[in-house]
């Protein structure tokens, strides 16, 4: 029996072994919280069982519990500059057997497993059945939405990766462009400014699983939030950002319908 409440008990002690006063600390735990109820809330939305909708609530609340370590040991949530934070979260609940201090059943462990495993990655791998399939799809769309949550609110020096003081003057770069107009999963080691990191965000809508996650994003306007946040001086990328938004906003009108 899963017992959320058990969960998130866990989760709080297990948080509080870092520097809570870390913005970063303060971030990705209540990005957690957000993404565990944006996981609950595509799953009711689905129809699922009760079995199904607290499996993909407590997914949500261990996505990302190898943020943790990862920030502590490396100083960053830079995967390419560290770890695979999601292989971490592995380890840390299966290799040193957390998960049994909240969840006593191993029927979870597989669908559990592959959907932190997966949920960070490019695409989800091959070979899953039916109801992992569904759990690591529920993951990625939960997470995804928060993170367009986190970038259209959050101070632009703080979302972008690199320093942000000129970034009205950066270009987007061609390679990004071109996979862009695609409408692909832009691969984050063609990133070569701000701009081109705005860009790999708003391709997450290409990867959007359920008509609920994209209603969300319409609601939101987190397309035009995040496209608007920059004075784009150079036309030519001026052009080609307004370009790619135009197409991400009918994309999921397109999918809307």
């Amino acid at each position: 029996m899963i017992d959320i409440e058990k969960t998130r008990e866990f989760l709080k002690k297990y948080i509080q072994k870092y520097d809570n006063e870390n913005p970063k600390v303060i971030l990705k735990r209540e990005h957690i919280l957000r993404v565990a109820n944006n996981a609950k809330l595509i799953a009711k939305n689905l129809n699922l069982s009760q079995e199904d909708i607290n499996l993909a609530e407590l997914i949500g609340f261990l996505h990302d519990i190898g943020r943790f370590e990862q920030l502590r040991i490396y100083n960053t949530f830079n995967d390419s500059k560290s770890i695979d934070h999601g292989l971490k979260g592995i380890e840390v609940l299966f290799e040193q057997n957390l998960i049994r201090k909240f969840l006593k059943e191993k029927d979870y462990d597989k669908i559990i497993y592959l959907a932190i495993k997966n949920h960070n990655r490019k695409t989800i791998e091959e070979g899953l059945n039916d109801r992992e399939l569904l759990h690591a799809k529920i993951i990625r769309d939960a997470d995804k939405l928060d993170i367009f949550n986190i970038i259209s609110n959050a101070k632009l020096e703080d979302a972008v990766w690199f320093p942000a003081e000129n970034i009205e003057n950066e270009k987007i770069s061609d390679d990004i462009f071109k996979q862009m107009l695609e409408e692909k999963y832009i691969n984050y080691s063609d990133v070569k400014t701000n701009i081109d990191c705005m860009i790999t965000w708003i391709a997450y809508v290409y990867d959007i699983n359920f008509k609920i996650s994209l209603e969300i994003i319409k609601k939101e306007d987190y397309i035009n939030k995040l496209i608007g946040r920059v004075n784009y001086k150079d036309k030519i990328t001026n052009d080609r950002v307004n370009y790619l938004k135009e197409q991400a906003n009918e994309y999921i009108k397109q999918k809307l319908k």
